[in-house]
């Protein structure tokens, strides 16, 4: 199901919405991976930054730490439901690989700069040492490739990672062993 998009035409209220979904589903997945990587001990964030932040909003004890996941997880998937859906509208349905990293290094740029310090962590995390920098920089390339892929799926449109997009036409694909 391709949808043309025309260069400085806004996207349709249908692609948004598939944006929206995206934005959930990539939202949900890094929130997995973040909380596997710490039960495992592999990250090196005290605790998820949307976490954090909830905390240093409302004191810990105030909503103990199941309803700081809560928050935290309902803000995480919030803002990045709202950069996806921005991303698809910004790009019009066209997000290439470049498009998808530079909304993820915007992204990390923005909290890296506002949030972890607003937390304590230091401007990008550098208070917790190189290994949460790192971590904090993988999680936003993971969203840019997330980004990217979804919105292939969504959409059903593939780029190249120097801009360059084409449409995958939709009677190339076929289900096995039905012939049209």
């Amino acid at each position: 199901m391709d949808r043309p998009s025309v260069h400085g035409a806004r996207p349709a209220a249908s692609d948004l919405v598939a944006a929206a979904v995206l934005g959930v589903g990539i939202a949900l997945s890094l929130s997995a991976l973040t909380l596997v990587a710490m039960a495992e001990d592999v990250g090196r964030l005290p605790m998820p930054v949307a976490v954090a932040a909830a905390a240093h909003v409302f004191g810990k004890q105030t909503l103990g730490m199941r309803g700081l996941l809560l928050v935290g997880l309902a803000a995480h998937v919030s803002y990045l439901t709202v950069v996806t859906a921005a991303a698809v509208a910004v790009v019009r349905g066209r997000l290439t690989a470049r498009a998808a990293l530079v909304t993820a290094a915007a992204l990390w740029v923005v909290a890296g700069v506002t949030v972890l310090p607003y937390v304590g962590w230091a401007v990008f995390g550098s208070a917790l040492g190189g290994g949460a920098v790192l971590q904090v920089i993988a999680l936003h390339l993971l969203y840019g490739v997330f980004l990217w892929a979804g919105s292939w799926a969504a959409f059903g449109r593939t780029a190249g990672a120097g801009g360059t997009t084409f449409t995958v036409p939709a009677d190339a694909i076929q289900p096995a062993g039905v012939s049209r």
